[in-house]
C-alpha cells in the first residue's frame, strides 16, 4: 500500500473508526496527515512498522478532532518519532486506554512519563526498547501505575532495580508483563512484583540475568 492508496482510500471513507496499517512500510506522513484531516470519529490506529511517519504527522494528528477521541495508538517501530510526538499525544489523547512505543528508540523518557500522567484511562503499554526511559522517569511514573493491566519493558537498557522497583509497588492491577532483557533488575524487584501483582498471569524474564533461581522460586 503506498501514500497515494491509502490517500484515495481514506477520502472515500471518512467516517472510519478504526485502521489497522500496521508493516505498510512504505506509507508516510502524507497518510497519516490525511487520516488527521480526514478521519473525525477515529478511535483505533495502528502504524506499527511505518517507519517513514514523522513528528509533524503524529503532532497533526494529537492535535486534530479525532485526538482527543483516540483509544487505541500503536506506533512501535515508527524510528523517527521523538519524544515531540509523545508530548503532543500527552497534551490531547487523553482518552488512550492504549499505547504502543515499542522500538521507538529517540523519543524521550520525560515525555513518557507526561503521557502516562496526562492518560488517565491508560491500561496497557508497550514501551519496550525505549531506551530513553530511565529509573528516575519511572519513578515519577510508578503512582500511576497501578491502572495498568498489561506492560511491556523488555531490552529498556537504562532502566535498573532502582527505578522498576518503585514501578512495581504499585503494579495492584498487572496481569501480563514482560521484562525480558531487563540485565540490570535483580531479585528484591521481582520479590516485590510477585507481591503487590496478585493478578499477574503472564511475566516473561527471559535475559533478566540478575535474577537467581531463589529469587524466581521466592516469586513463583
Amino acid at each position: 500500500v503506498s501514500d497515494a492508496g491509502m490517500v484515495e482510500l481514506i477520502r472515500k471513507t471518512p467516517r472510519v473508526q478504526s485502521i489497522d496499517a500496521s508493516w505498510c512500510a512504505k506509507l508516510g506522513s502524507l497518510s497519516l496527515a490525511t487520516i488527521a484531516d480526514s478521519c473525525p470519529d477515529l478511535s483505533s490506529l495502528d502504524m506499527t512498522g511505518c517507519p517513514m511517519i514523522n513528528d509533524i504527522a503524529v503532532v497533526s494528528l494529537a492535535n486534530s478532532y479525532a485526538g482527543p477521541r483516540l483509544t487505541s495508538l500503536k506506533l512501535q517501530s515508527c524510528e523517527l518519532l521523538t519524544g515531540d510526538s509523545v508530548q503532543a499525544i500527552a497534551n490531547r489523547c487523553t482518552s488512550l486506554t492504549e499505547i504502543n512505543l515499542g522500538a521507538c528508540e529517540r523519543v524521550r523518557g520525560s515525555a513518557i512519563a507526561d503521557m502516562m500522567m496526562s492518560c488517565p484511562l491508560l491500561t496497557s503499554m508497550d514501551l519496550t526498547q525505549c531506551h530513553q526511559l530511565s529509573d528516575t522517569n519511572l519513578s515519577r511514573m510508578a503512582p500511576h501505575f497501578t491502572r495498568i493491566r498489561r506492560l511491556r519493558m523488555g531490552y529498556c537498557r537504562n532502566v535498573s532495580e532502582d527505578g522498576f522497583r518503585d514501578v512495581a509497588r504499585f503494579c495492584h492491577s498487572l496481569e501480563r508483563c514482560d521484562l525480558r532483557g531487563l540485565r540490570k533488575l535483580t531479585d528484591p524487584s521481582l520479590v516485590k512484583l510477585s507481591e503487590v501483582a496478585r493478578r499477574l498471569v503472564h511475566l516473561d524474564v527471559r535475559g533478566c540475568l540478575g535474577f537467581s533461581r531463589g529469587g524466581i522460586d521466592a516469586a513463583a
